[in-house]
């Protein structure tokens, strides 16, 4: 009589059943860094429309009116690689950019922008692009976030936003 109890052929699959769905949840499983946004305000005298997509969304062609704001909310991945870029028609222009990636919203982590901030994982950073006639502006807007164990009594939810930087032209 052996000591040690083996597995018996019967078992066989209903054990390999397991394990195969443990992997396939390990891999599937993708870290969630947090909720996202990136902003577009119009501030030309006409209709701007635009189109924008990432590899897993395509969010239609859009008519953004003089002095309104798109807002498109997502949630990136910790690891592995985000992209959404537009492409912009106005008139007989246009053009096509990236308006969130790892590199370009990313570059809105309120952490790296302000390094002696006492506490940066309590804000998130969003990316707003401004179209104005002359070309396509970037800076960053800053919130505190909410409902978190940074949660404070203060009213100042904000940073103060980064300057207006052109990115691009028409």
């Amino acid at each position: 009589m052996s000591c040690c109890k083996t597995s018996s052929p019967k078992n066989f699959p209903i054990t390999m059943l397991k394990a195969m769905t443990l992997i396939t949840m390990m891999v599937m499983v993708r870290p969630i860094e947090g909720k996202r946004h990136f902003y577009i305000r119009n501030e030309v005298g006409k209709p701007v429309i635009f189109r924008c997509q990432s590899g897993e969304e395509d969010l239609g062609y859009r008519i953004l009116e003089p002095g309104k704001i798109f807002d498109h909310g997502f949630t990136s991945l910790k690891f592995g690689h985000l992209l959404y870029f537009c492409h912009f028609y106005m008139e007989h222009k246009d053009i096509r950019f990236d308006v969130y990636s790892n590199s370009v919203g990313g570059g809105c982590d309120p952490g790296k922008r302000f390094p002696d901030l006492p506490h940066p994982q309590c804000y998130n950073g969003h990316t707003e692009w401004v179209v104005r006639e002359d070309g396509f502006y970037k800076h960053c807007v800053y919130y505190l976030v909410k409902d978190t164990i940074c949660d404070t009594n203060d009213d100042d939810m904000y940073i103060k936003p980064s300057d207006c930087k052109k990115e691009h032209d028409w």
